[in-house]
């Protein structure tokens, strides 16, 4: 009866991050090692909780801190979880030491890779090693889910209650994070004059979209890419496939511009997984982006950071002729189609959050 008493307790503590607690947990293997010298540590990711339970582009979950000390191998000393919580900063207790941290929001949206998370600390996974094998499968990107993120602050010197040693500058209070989203977001506007063209829109899509996602971009060194491209989905389904035009009534909206009668239809933040390869300037690797009208009349444009003729340079010029098919974490895309007897788009691609002043003009 004791053993069983055991194993239901224990199936209770490894449940309890999938419950909807406010309350958070170190469940890092210094946990019991209490000689009284741990110092606060403050940081402020930069992301908030709504109490609507609403899903936006810097919205949050659940949050977790791991951190991995120098002086012990790069070993995983804690493993901070706030579940379901509303913090906007986030405090911890910690040994004085240099340490490099990872922060991670929303693993939730994948319950593998949250399961993975968990682990880390333990004795057969407590190195910084081990984040390299953790991936986020291509359903955690969705509009309707919170954004996977991460971000990393590298050879941290704790000295002292919120005191700090950062690249060689010693600062005092919230430690800033920057959150990077492991997505990439899509607009898409399409117009048009001409009624009958618009009743022959059919859908757009997004095709070769890779399987999934790693938690970091780069191996434990910090200068050894990890790329997912060649880990292709099959899939072509939702939420990747976007159909609005059905039978006689399509959901356009009919509007004047210049006493000019047209009509629009829009696809606004449309969220799939970002996509790095080791060769950019293969188009074949790259997301490609679809629209299809009736008769088999389609229009496609492979997506990158810098593609010729399909897309704006983010806002200092390129200085190569290399094109990029890439489309790294945190980047955004815009789509403004015209319809005629045939389908034109400005596209722009920039970091997410910048601005571009002149999109690029194309035709297909």
């Amino acid at each position: 009866m004791k053993h069983l008493y055991l194993i239901i307790l224990s199936m209770l503590m490894l449940g309890a991050q999938f419950s909807c607690v406010n309350d958070s947990q170190d469940i890092g293997p210094d946990t019991n090692d209490d000689d009284g010298d741990d110092t606060e540590v403050s940081v402020d990711p930069g992301i908030v909780r709504d109490f609507s339970e609403a899903v936006t582009d810097s919205s949050y979950i659940v949050f977790r801190i791991l951190a991995f000390d120098h002086n012990k191998n790069m070993k995983c000393t804690h493993n901070f979880y706030y579940g379901y919580a509303n913090d906007s900063i986030f405090r911890f207790y910690i040994k004085k030491g240099t340490y490099d941290f990872v922060f991670i929001a929303n693993e939730v949206s994948d319950e593998n890779a949250s399961r993975k998370l968990q682990l880390i600390g333990n004795r057969n996974a407590d190195r910084i090693d081990e984040l390299k094998n953790i991936f986020f499968d291509h359903t955690a990107f969705d509009s309707k889910k919170h954004i996977p993120m991460v971000a990393v602050k590298k050879e941290i010197e704790v000295l002292g209650d919120t005191l700090y040693m950062d690249n060689g500058t010693q600062y005092e209070g919230v430690m800033p994070i920057a959150m990077t989203r492991l997505a990439v977001r899509v607009d898409v506007t399409l117009t048009t004059e001409v009624e009958l063209v618009k009743r022959d829109f059919q859908e757009i899509s997004f095709t070769n979209i890779p399987s999934r996602v790693p938690l970091l971009a780069t191996e434990a060194d910090w200068t050894t890419p990890i790329h997912n491209a060649n880990f292709a989905s099959d899939r072509t389904g939702s939420p990747y496939i976007y159909v609005k035009a059905k039978g006689d009534k399509p959901d356009w909206e009919q509007y004047t511009e210049a006493g000019v009668k047209k009509y629009r239809w829009s696809k606004d933040r449309i969220i799939i997984p970002s996509s790095t390869f080791s060769d950019p300037t293969q188009a074949a690797n790259a997301i490609t982006f679809r629209a299809k009208l009736k008769n088999n009349r389609e229009v496609k444009a492979p997506l990158g950071w810098y593609t010729p003729n399909t897309s704006a340079i983010d806002p200092d010029p390129i200085e190569t002729t290399q094109p990029d098919y890439t489309l790294p974490r945190n980047t955004r895309i815009t789509f403004k189609g015209e319809l005629t007897d045939y389908i034109r788009f400005d596209i722009t691609i920039r970091g997410w959050g910048t601005r571009v002043d002149v999109p690029v003009e194309n035709d297909y």
